[in-house]
């Protein structure tokens, strides 16, 4: 008995070390669980930032930095972190915090350093095709080219056929899968994978937020509700901004 109850701790560890809890091929439910439980945990190859550092030099250069955490070492109690630049530090556990947040202000800060640094390229002298040719940031940028859509843009959803519900909703362009040709759009209380033509730039928008959702998903309600109570003249009028 005593041997099986320390097949547990054994299989946790196992699950964590190949990666997490995808490994186990889980329902919706399950990786929601896991996610929640583990949603503080400092592992190998997950996204942190840096804080509390009290130095003068190292807290202006690194509080606030996002970086991937690397390996640790157990005598001193400090990680090998990787900052977005590549460089390498190392910092203790009691400086790191990782979240959810943090998971995606990451590949939004790595997506970012990297347009900065081939708009530094294409400064020191880079030498570029015409903009018909080739894109003023390199060929590197694998996302479309649509002006306003970039890691980091600010977006309102529009033109969804099987989630129509989502139209108007405000979001925030994470990274660009290749593979499938969509953007990963965080809403504030979730992510969507979509289309850039359903996309349109808004940056005007303040990056949204589990609460700032919520206040969405009301006003297009209350907005679709009024909508049910005019006329087709008055929802044609109000289209284009008369009021008379």
């Amino acid at each position: 008995y005593s041997s099986r109850l320390e097949v547990v701790p054994r299989v946790k560890m196992r699950i964590r070390s190949k990666g997490g809890i995808e490994q186990c091929g889980p329902t919706q439910n399950m990786r929601k669980e896991y996610e929640a439980a583990h949603a503080t945990d400092l592992v190998a190859r997950r996204p942190a930032r840096v804080h509390g550092l009290q130095s003068a030099a190292a807290a202006a250069a690194l509080n606030g930095q996002f970086c991937k955490l690397l390996k640790k070492d157990e005598e001193s109690g400090r990680w090998t972190v990787e900052l977005v630049t590549g460089e390498q530090k190392a910092i203790k556990e009691s400086n790191l915090e990782v979240s959810l947040d943090i998971d995606q202000e990451f590949e939004v800060a790595r997506a970012m350093y990297l347009i900065q640094q081939l708009k530094v390229g294409a400064e020191t002298g880079a030498k570029l095709q015409s903009r018909e040719e080739r894109r003023p940031l390199g060929e590197a940028i694998v996302w479309p080219k649509v002006k306003g859509i970039h890691p980091g843009a600010m977006v309102r959803l529009q033109g969804l056929t099987g989630a129509p519900e989502l139209n108007g909703r405000r979001g925030r362009c994470l990274t660009f899968d290749v593979e499938v040709g969509r953007w990963k759009v965080d809403l504030g209380d979730e992510q969507k994978a979509l289309r850039v033509e359903n996309l349109t730039p808004a940056p005007g928008e303040k990056p949204p937020t589990k609460v700032s959702a919520e206040e969405d998903k009301k006003a297009l309600v209350a907005k679709g509700a009024r909508a049910a109570t005019l006329s087709p003249k008055e929802a044609y009028a109000e289209s284009y901004g008369w009021d008379g």
